[in-house]
C-alpha cells in the first residue's frame, strides 16, 4: 500500500463534494468505521495523473462516486453501516433523494440539477463479498472486509481504493496490481470464474477497452473465450427462469453503452 497526498484527491472534487466526503469520514470515525473511495473514481484519477503528472488536465465532471464502509475493529461493522452513513449524510442534505437497497447493503444519495452539486450520485456500501447461486445470477451478499470487497470486482483497474479516514488518510490500496495494469493498459479479471459469475463483465470490458484504449490481458482473453465456448449461458437459460446477468443487467449495460458516443467502436470490439 502507498500513501498519496490527500489534497491530491481533494483537488479532484468541488469544495461542496469534498465537504460531503469529509463529513462522511468524520461520521464514520465516530462509529469506528473506515471509509474508502473505490472503483472508477480512483482509476480515473490515476489515469489523469499519469496523463499529466505535473498539472492536472481538464477532466470530465464527476457524476457518480462509490464509497465503501469497512470496520476499524471487528466488532464495529454492521451490514447496514453503508446505509446508516448515507442516512446521516441525507439528514444534513435533505434536498437529496435517498434510495436504499437493503438486499445489497447499499444506499444512493442523488442530487439532480442542483445549483451546487449539479447531477451527482454517491453510492454508500458496506464492505461485502458476493457468491453466486448459479452462473449469471444476482449475487448473494454478506458483510466482509475491504479486501474482499475489492476482490469481488470486475477488473484489477477497478479494484483500487483510497482511504479517507484516520489513521492513514490518503492511503492507496492496490491488492491486485491494478496500477501495473493501468500502466500496461490492460484489463485483467481477478479470478478465473469472473465471466461465468457475471457475463456482463465481457460487455463492460469491451466498453472500457474502447474508452481507455485498453486491451484484454492474455489469460483474461483466454478465460473470456473459454466461458463462451463452454455453452454455460445457453445451458443456464434452459435451467433457470430468471437469469439477471443475461436479462436485466445486460439490458442496463447495453442501454448505458448505446447512449454514449463510442457505441460504434464498442460494437466493433464486441464483434472481435
Amino acid at each position: 500500500m502507498s500513501l498519496l497526498s490527500l489534497p491530491n484527491w481533494r483537488d479532484r472534487f468541488t469544495p461542496a463534494v469534498w465537504a460531503v466526503l469529509s463529513t462522511a469520514a468524520q461520521i464514520a470515525e465516530q462509529h469506528h468505521w473506515q471509509v474508502y473511495l473505490v472503483g472508477g473514481i480512483v482509476r480515473d484519477r490515476l489515469l489523469e495523473r499519469e496523463a499529466n503528472p505535473v498539472s492536472d488536465p481538464i477532466v470530465k465532471p464527476i457524476t457518480d462516486i462509490d464509497v465503501v464502509v469497512d470496520s476499524a475493529t471487528e466488532a464495529s461493522l454492521t451490514p447496514s453501516a453503508g446505509i446508516e452513513l448515507a442516512k446521516s449524510i441525507h439528514s444534513l442534505y435533505p434536498n437529496t433523494r435517498l434510495e436504499i437497497h437493503e438486499t445489497f447493503q447499499t444506499a444512493d444519495l442523488i442530487w439532480k440539477n442542483d445549483p451546487e452539486f449539479q447531477s451527482l450520485s454517491i453510492d454508500f456500501a458496506t464492505a461485502r463479498t458476493e457468491t453466486y447461486a448459479y452462473p449469471a445470477a444476482n449475487p448473494d451478499v454478506t458483510t466482509s472486509s475491504i479486501f474482499q470487497d475489492l476482490y469481488r470486482r470486475d477488473f484489477t483497474v477497478n479494484a483500487l481504493a483510497v482511504r479517507l479516514t484516520h489513521p492513514h488518510p490518503g492511503e492507496l490500496l492496490d491488492f491486485f496490481d491494478g496500477i501495473h495494469d493501468l500502466h500496461q493498459r490492460q484489463l485483467r479479471i481477478l479470478h478465473d470464474r469472473s465471466f461465468i459469475d457475471d457475463p456482463t463483465r465481457m460487455y463492460r470490458g469491451a466498453r472500457f477497452a474502447v474508452r481507455f484504449g485498453f486491451e484484454w490481458e492474455t489469460q483474461t482473453r483466454k478465460d473470456l473465450e473459454a466461458a463462451i465456448a463452454s455453452g454455460i449461458y445457453q445451458q443456464i437459460r434452459t435451467e433457470q427462469t430468471k437469469v439477471p446477468a443475461l436479462q436485466t443487467r445486460l439490458k442496463a449495460e447495453l442501454k448505458y453503452t448505446f447512449e454514449s458516443k463510442i457505441w460504434q467502436k464498442f460494437v466493433a470490439k464486441l464483434a472481435d
